[in-house]
Formats: C-alpha cells, sequence, structure tokens
C-alpha cells in the first residue's frame, strides 16, 4: 500500500469515531476529513526553498477565521511536515498573503494574488483559478482535484503518488 494511502486511511480512522455496541456511529465531520488530507497532501508537497528552512520553521498556512475550515485546521496546529512545523494564521484580506505557504481559498478568501512559492488550496467544484489543490465532495466521499500548472505557478512539486490519487489531474 502506498504511503499516502496509508497516510489518507490513518487520517480517516483519526477522526472516524469509535462505534458503540448499541449505538450507530456518528457522521464524520466533512471538514476534519477534508483538513487532514489536506494536511496530508502537505507532506507530499515540496517548495523550492525547503533545503534552506530551519529544523521547526513554521509552515505558514492561512485562513479565514470565519471560514469553516478554521475549527478543523486548527487541530493541525503544530503539525510536522518534514522538518517544518505547521503554523496556522487567521487571514481575512487576500493582501496579507505575503508570509503564507499554504493558502486556504474559500469564501472569505476567493482569491488570493500568488506571492512566492505557495499552495493554493481551494474548495468544491466552483472554485476559480488560481489553486493547485481542489478538495471537493463526491457521494460521501471527499476527493481532490491537482492543478499542474497552479503547483508550478508556485514553484511547487507534488509527488507523482498523490498524483495517482486525484480525481482530476490538470496541465
Amino acid at each position: 500500500m502506498s504511503r499516502l494511502r496509508i497516510l489518507l486511511t490513518l487520517a480517516w480512522l483519526a477522526w472516524a469515531p469509535c462505534p458503540a455496541s448499541a449505538a450507530p456511529p456518528a457522521p464524520v465531520n466533512e471538514w476534519s476529513l477534508k483538513a487532514a488530507i489536506a494536511y496530508n497532501l502537505l507532506l507530499f508537497t515540496q517548495w523550492p526553498d525547503e533545503e534552506r528552512w530551519a529544523p521547526g520553521a513554521p509552515l505558514v498556512w492561512c485562513v479565514d477565521p470565519a471560514s469553516p475550515w478554521w475549527s478543523a485546521l486548527q487541530g493541525l496546529q503544530e503539525r510536522p511536515v518534514r522538518q517544518a512545523r505547521v503554523a496556522m494564521r487567521a487571514l481575512s484580506r487576500p493582501a496579507d498573503t505575503a508570509a503564507c505557504q499554504v493558502i486556504q481559498l474559500d469564501a472569505g478568501l476567493r482569491q488570493a494574488s500568488r506571492q512566492g512559492a505557495q499552495l493554493l488550496i481551494a474548495e468544491g467544484r466552483e472554485a476559480s483559478a488560481p489553486w493547485a489543490v481542489r478538495l471537493a465532495v463526491q457521494g460521501e466521499r471527499v476527493v481532490f482535484d491537482i492543478d499542474l500548472a497552479g503547483l508550478r505557478a508556485g514553484g511547487l512539486q507534488i509527488s507523482s503518488k498523490a498524483l495517482r490519487l486525484a480525481r482530476e489531474v490538470r496541465e
């Protein structure tokens, strides 16, 4: 089993409730599952200047605090991404994205002008460009799409393992 599949399975298990013998299982929180998948995709993404990051350096993930992503992403604070650590940053205006390595695009932050090596993560099919990763719900599954042009525009690379698991890969 590939490392990404193992990580996605573990992420799902971490957020899935333990079944009680008499009670039906509670539904998995959609936003927590999306956050886990987005985090796992960071593990397969390479930033161009990453080798110069100091051990424990923050990997700044910017998100609108009014977004449904905000509370789900808070659980990822300080999680490791190779030698860096995830650092969530509240951001409600696209003009403040210069310090972000990851930008969560949604209703509050619909568009962000890329300022260097930034991974733009969008939500749903209606997400407008530019984006590099787009998460969506298809049936009862959370799926993701990858836009290679969006990755290249930020100087980013993603593992072929992640590309194989994507629902759609755009050139």
